[in-house]
């Protein structure tokens, strides 16, 4: 997630300056960013275990006090956030922090199309269709309609936290605004002390939480001031990235190269492998060439090929 410090965009297909479609992680910035991720390792700044660590080492770690920094997602201070604050006290909150440039260049901040796979198909033999449409219809007339100032919070209310922010998604077309809007109406609740400028649920639910943290000092409210509060959170972040323009999008869409489909992990297996070992020393960074020679000789050339006629090249 830091390689963007220098010019590198790892995992997403971007184009380069003639034009030509490319896969960021084989391009020459990640060999620089491995570079300084070798010298963190041999100097001890980055944990020894960490190609051995799954989410919830790294979260057992964090609520231990045990990380100072981790690129994560900007939902941290929901998990492990509010368990680590609770357990270290209110000064040990984890702020998010816009990625800085490591060689003085702009940093750009990857992104990918949002519909990639949030699509609801029927089948033929469905005996009633029409029901799709329904729930659709409902969830909109709830959160987006005439009822979303009342209705809205009791139907959240209704649903646990897990279902609440994950089973509507199946059911639902989400306006694309939702969550910048939800950022902009608590931010002016907040500096014009007024309510009434939030009018969804979730709104009011980051609202309280931002409240419960600076008023009251409660870990139960860590989530929403880390994501929404005004000054530092990731949506102010976001909102900022989004204002300038300073974003790089991800060229891989709904239609991809076959050989990508057909792939399985074994491309990515061998630039998580070889990144590896460069990164623990066990491999020097010119292995980076070597790597990217073996990732394009099992079908990254060929991936590179259809990406390029994808797009006319």
């Amino acid at each position: 997630m830091l390689a963007p410090a220098w010019g590198a965009y790892p995992d997403i297909w971007v184009e380069d300056e003639n034009g030509q479609i490319v896969y960021g992680s084989v391009q020459p910035e990640m060999k620089e960013a491995l570079t300084e991720w070798a010298s963190w390792y041999e100097e001890g700044l980055l944990n020894p275990d960490f190609a051995t660590m799954d989410n919830s080492m790294i979260d057992a770690a964090d609520i231990n006090g045990e990380i100072g920094i981790r690129p994560y997602y900007n939902w941290w201070g929901y998990t492990p956030g509010v368990n680590e604050v609770d357990n270290l006290g209110m000064d040990a909150v984890r702020m998010p922090y816009a990625i800085p440039s490591a060689n003085g260049e702009e940093v750009l901040s990857p992104v990918s199309g949002a519909t990639s796979n949030l699509f609801i198909v029927v089948n033929k033999d469905c005996e009633h269709p029409e029901a799709v449409m329904k729930l659709l219809n409902f969830h909109a007339y709830i959160m987006y309609g005439d009822a979303r100032e009342k209705e809205s919070q009791e139907y959240m209310e209704a649903l646990t936290y897990g279902s609440r922010y994950h089973i509507p998604f199946r059911m639902r077309i989400k306006d694309p605004n939702e969550s910048q809007n939800d950022y902009l109406s608590v931010k002016e609740a907040i500096e014009k002390d007024d309510t009434s400028y939030i009018k969804s649920a979730a709104g009011q639910t980051f609202y309280s939480e931002i409240t419960d943290f600076v008023e009251n000092g409660s870990a139960s409210g860590t989530g929403g001031y880390t994501l929404v509060a005004p000054d530092i959170s990731s949506f102010a972040i976001g909102a900022s990235i989004v204002d300038n323009e300073t974003y790089i999008r991800n060229k891989l869409g709904m239609v991809k190269p076959e050989i990508l489909m057909n792939s399985g992990s074994t491309l990515d297996d061998i630039l998580l492998e070889g990144f590896t070992k460069i990164i623990m020393g066990t491999e020097s960074v010119d292995y980076f060439d070597k790597v990217v020679e073996d990732w394009m000789t099992a079908g990254g050339e060929q991936a590179t090929t259809e990406m390029n006629e994808i797009y006319g090249n």
